[in-house]
Order: C-alpha cells, then sequence, then structure tokens
C-alpha cells in the first residue's frame, strides 16, 4: 500500500467479496488449473489472489507503474518470480487479439476505470467501450466459467451492469453494490458497483 497522487493506495477493500466469490468457483469449475484473465488488473491483488487460489493468471494492464506494483506485490506474496503472466497492454486490444488466437479463459476480471489511456494513446471511456469489450471478453470463456465486473464510473448502476452480462449466453447474473462496512455498526459506505456471470 502507498499513497498516490489520485487518492488510491493500491488496496481495494471493498473487492473481498468479489476475491472470495472467485475462490468459491475455483472449486466449482472441475479443472486442476483453470485459466483466469485479469484485465486493468492494476496493483495485482486480485491476481495474486487467484494465483494462491490455483489460478494460472494472466494480469493486463495499460499502466507500467501498475504492472511494476504487481510485480512487486506478487514477489511480496511470496509468489515465485513469473507465476503470473504479466501484459502490458491496452485491455480492448488484448482481449481482441486473444479471441483472434482461439485463447479461452474459465474466469475473467473487469475493474475499469470511468476513463483512461492505453499504452499507445488508446482511449478508454467506460460508457462507450464497455459492451464492446464484454462481447469481446464473452467468446474468451470457457464452457464453465465467470465473469465479474465491478466499476467505480459515475452514471451506471447495478441494473445497467446486471443488464450487459445478462446479455450473455447459458448462465446466471448477480449484481449489487461493493460497500465497506462500518467496524461497530451496521451501516456500510457504498464503494462502487458489480455484476457476477457465470455457468
Amino acid at each position: 500500500m502507498r499513497p498516490t497522487p489520485f487518492k488510491h493506495v493500491g488496496l481495494f477493500p471493498e473487492q473481498a467479496t468479489n476475491w472470495a466469490w472467485v475462490a468459491e468457483r475455483r472449486t466449482l469449475l472441475g479443472v486442476e488449473r483453470p485459466r483466469l484473465l485479469n484485465l486493468f488488473g492494476y496493483t495485482g491483488l486480485a491476481s495474486v489472489l487467484a494465483l494462491r487460489h490455483g489460478f494460472e493468471v494472466t494480469h493486463v494492464d495499460a499502466s507500467r507503474m501498475a504492472l511494476t506494483w504487481a510485480r512487486e506485490n506478487a514477489r511480496l506474496s511470496g509468489c515465485e518470480d513469473g507465476a503470473m503472466r504479466v501484459v502490458l497492454e491496452d485491455a480492448p486490444r488484448f482481449a481482441q487479439r486473444e479471441l483472434r488466437r482461439g485463447a479461452s479463459y474459465h474466469g475473467i476480471l473487469l475493474d475499469p476505470p470511468h476513463y483512461g489511456r492505453g499504452p499507445k494513446g488508446e482511449k478508454w471511456q467506460f460508457e462507450r467501450a464497455i459492451a464492446p469489450l464484454i462481447e469481446t471478453c464473452s467468446g474468451l470463456l470457457a464452457e464453465r466459467g465467470f465473469l465479474v465486473l465491478s466499476t467505480y464510473a459515475i452514471g451506471t448502476s447495478p441494473l445497467a451492469l446486471g443488464g450487459l452480462l445478462g446479455d450473455l449466453e447459458g448462465g446466471e447474473v448477480e449484481a449489487g453494490e461493493l460497500a465497506l462496512p462500518e467496524e461497530d455498526g451496521g451501516r456500510r459506505l457504498p464503494a462502487g458497483f458489480c455484476a457476477r456471470w457465470w455457468r
């Protein structure tokens, strides 16, 4: 963890329910070494946890700084050097290339920003780019698999995210809010939205 100029510290505890859900899905896949694609992987906590639960992980981010941070986090967490495939790339471009190659993943994590730029100046804007990316990802999913979409994007809702994933064939969808529970009370601090799809 460390402060950044844009208020992140590299750790997102509201994602803990997603991490637990992914670990639970791992046991249901019936595959010895399932493949997981973490697009917009950032500092790598979700990737490290997936490694520790037996996934073969491909970690993709468009920021060199984030990838350096992710590699450092993997090393500090006791993961072997090179345990995860780390790719500096624009997430939609990487997903399209993997689709052309005929790649397949048992799990895909998407935690995109509202707005961003790829390493070659590619523009990402959530409202315009998320539906085509979901469509590409649907072609990458194995017969038994899952997709988790979370966002902090303004102007969307759990209903909208659930609708996006509901268009994927043959699976089940759940959607809701990410939140941080108050330690000594019943209140929760809202921290984004999430939808999960699996079959």
